[in-house]
């Protein structure tokens, strides 16, 4: 588009000139001619830009082609939202314009259709093979997967139907066994689909599970039906108990021969199988063990006791019978052994008194056995006899109380020679011994009697004699200084029976006693003195048979006199009714007599001195002594029973003593032979002890005499040659 000014001139020869102006205008106003691409359908993932779907092109009368400006706009009916069917079917309307420089411009317009004309790749899930208890939806057996040229994995809708052969009848084999065809489609949002196929093979693949009734043992008579062993159970993993069939079958050992072993002791292997309705199975063996397993029934003869002499062989004491369940009587072993606590040694307790213990055993074809015990107990259960008791017999004091001078029991037994023994108790006067004469066997059976040996008695006490009687109130047994008599006469009392006893012996011991004398009686004068204490003095009587006494007397001596008052002594005074306040009163000499009397709770002495009392009275011998007021009577007794226990007896080697006593006063022994000679001694034996003697005895009776304070015990010990 442009103007030409044309300036024309017109010029003479003579160049005179002279001009117009012509004014062309040069314009473009035809508009290009432009071809538009041809319309298109392409699928929804294709480039749809004009590089893919084409470019217009234009000529113009002005201007060349590449001076034409060709430019595009499109609209369209596409869709953002994926789900939307425009997202991926949709139209664009692409309009073109071809304008040359001049500006005219033509337009043209093409048409691109976007279409989703490919389905979805659809991938499915593996066919597969499950039991028939496992679960068949697709959570399990697999869910099919699809990508979309367009979409991808997005928005493809998947689904599936099932075609199966299953069947409900749980007794049918396709209610366990039977295919699903599983369908799967993938549709895409503009309807495109494909499909593919699963196979799900269900089998009932797994044999069912059986238990078998526990293996057992019975006896020969017991029933072997499975009615009594038990039948076996089974379960299944698809149909659980219900369906299966469970059947047996046996294979035995047994043997129709009742001579045979194996007609009561054999095995049957029992076969138990569970079958489901597949035909799947499992097998299990029971095995029952028949056994003669029951002992036979025995009963032991009755247990007896048997003297010592009697015969202890089963044909006296009684043989066991038995029965068995399977064979009867028939066929049965029946046996003995012994155990028995008998001694070959005569000597010991266990040659007479002991015990067999006899098991009996009842054994079977099959060995069983069972067993009892028949105590057969053997005592010498008589007493021995004692064929003779010396006679009871009166001797002096002193004389010889022993069985050789008094005489010796003797004794006989059924089993056994007898162990004579005596045990000797003092009256408490200690005149009359009671001897008690016992013959025991060595099985502990014993008898008794008694021998009563009387004593002539010698009987001493000594009294205190005070030398004046001035003042009363004191105690005989006391002298007072300061007070009353102040010596006194010592006299013994001595008497025995018969009167034929005289003359007496008398040795005296003791301090400040005017003169000791062998033949008298008394001891003349006792003189205080001036010291207080307490004085003792004895003396021993022998009459003329050489029986001695001793007798012991204790004197007190106590100073009352009030210091620095002539003719004074004190008094300890107890005030009535308040006996807590003890207070010390000085009386004169000759008021005291009337005081004590009157005042039955006081006592010579200041009642700031202990009073002085007379200690106990004792005496090597059974005495009776007796003191008067303050001092108290004393009666001496002989101590319990000393128990002497001696094993064996008789014996060939050595004897046992056990010696068991309430005191724990010593003993001595000592042992003599027949003749009365003195072959053993101990001293000072524990009184709880065990000793042995007699290992070097000969042959023979001794006499053993153990003497414990005032009891004394003999006994018999019989030694036999080795």
């Amino acid at each position: 588009n442009y103007v030409i000014t044309r300036t024309w001139r017109a010029t003479d020869v003579a160049g005179n000139f002279n001009e117009c102006v012509q004014t062309i205008t040069v314009h473009d106003v035809i508009a290009p001619v432009i071809t538009c691409p041809g319309n298109v359908t392409i699928n929804c993932q294709d480039n749809n830009t004009s590089a893919n779907t084409g470019v217009a092109t234009a000529t113009d009368n002005c201007t060349d082609a590449a001076n034409i400006a060709i430019t595009q706009s499109d609209v369209s009916t596409y869709s953002s939202d994926p789900s939307n069917v425009l997202h991926y079917n949709y139209v664009i309307t692409r309009t073109w314009r071809a304008t040359d420089v001049a500006g005219n411009f033509n337009e043209c317009v093409q048409t691109i259709t976007v279409h989703d004309v490919n389905a979805p790749v659809i991938t499915c899930p593996a066919s597969v093979t499950v039991n028939c208890q496992d679960n068949t939806m697709s959570a399990t057996t697999g869910v099919a997967t699809a990508t979309d040229n367009c979409a991808g994995a997005v928005n493809i809708a998947i689904t599936q139907s099932d075609v199966s052969t299953y069947s409900a009848n749980p007794s049918s084999v396709l209610h366990y066994n039977y295919v699903i065809s599983r369908t799967w489609r993938a549709t895409d949002v503009v309807g495109n689909y494909s499909e593919c196929v699963q196979t799900i093979t269900v089998r009932d693949i797994t044999a069912p599970v059986i238990n078998c009734p526990a293996s057992i043992t019975l006896n020969c008579q017991d029933n072997t039906t499975s009615a009594t062993t038990g039948v076996a159970t089974a379960t299944d993993n698809c149909g659980g108990a219900i369906n299966i069939a469970i059947t047996q079958s046996d294979a035995s050992t047994y043997s129709a021969n009742p001579s045979s072993v194996l007609h009561y002791n054999y095995v049957i292997s029992r076969t138990w199988k569970a079958t489901d309705v597949a035909g799947n199975y499992s097998t299990c063996v029971q095995t029952i063990t028949v056994r003669d397993i029951t002992a036979p029934v025995i009963t032991c003869p009755a247990s007896i006791t048997v003297n010592c002499q009697d015969n202890t062989t089963s044909a006296t004491t009684g043989v066991a019978t038995a029965a068995d369940i399977c064979t009867g009587s028939a066929n049965i072993s029946i046996t003995q052994s012994d155990v028995s606590t008998y001694s070959a040694n005569p000597s010991s307790v266990l040659h007479y008194n002991y015990v067999i213990t006899r098991t009996w055993r009842a054994t079977d074809v099959a060995g069983n056995y069972s067993q009892c015990v028949q105590t057969i107990t053997v005592q010498d259960v008589t007493k021995p006899v004692l064929t003779f008791v010396p006679a009871d017999i009166t001797v002096v004091c002193s004389a010889p109380t022993t069985p050789s001078a008094t005489g010796m029991a003797t004794g006989t037994d059924n089993c056994a020679t007898p162990a004579i023994s005596y045990t000797d108790v003092a009256s408490s006067n200690g005149l009359q011994i009671t001897r008690t004469w016992k013959a025991i066997d060595v099985a502990g059976n014993f008898v008794t009697a008694n021998q009563v040996i009387t004593i002539l008695p010698l009987s001493v006490s000594i009294a205190s004699v005070p030398t004046g009687n001035v003042f009363t109130g004191g105690v005989s047994m006391s002298l007072y200084i300061g007070y009353g008599a102040q010596s006194t006469v010592l006299q013994v009392n001595a008497s025995s029976q018969p009167a034929a006893g005289a003359p007496y012996t008398y040795s005296w011991s003791g301090a400040n006693l005017s003169q000791l004398s062998s033949v008298s009686s008394s001891a003349p004068v006792f003189t205080v003195g001036n010291s207080s204490a307490p004085y003792t003095y004895t003396v021993t009587v022998t009459n003329r048979y050489g029986c001695s006494k001793i007798a012991i007397i204790n004197l007190c001596v106590t100073d009352v006199r009030v210091a620095g008052s002539n003719g004074k002594v004190y008094v300890c005074h107890m005030p009535p009714g308040n006996p807590g306040n003890r207070q010390t009163l000085s009386i004169s000499v000759n008021a005291v007599d009337t005081h004590l009397t009157g005042h039955t709770g006081d006592r010579l002495g200041s009642c700031d001195v202990a009073p002085c009392t007379t200690p106990v009275m004792s005496s090597t011998t059974p005495v009776i002594t007796t003191v008067t007021k303050e001092a108290q009577t004393e009666v001496a007794t002989t101590e319990e029973e000393l128990k002497v226990t001696v094993m064996p007896n008789p014996s060939t080697t050595y004897f046992t003593l056990k010696l068991e006593s309430k005191y724990e006063t010593p003993v001595n022994m000592r042992v003599m032979d027949a003749s009365g000679r003195v072959v053993d001694a101990k001293s000072k034996i524990g009184a709880n002890s065990t000793i042995q003697i007699g290992h070097n005895y000969s042959s023979g009776t001794y006499y053993a005499e153990l003497i414990q304070g005032g009891t004394r015990k003999v006994v018999q010990l019989i030694k036999g040659r080795g």
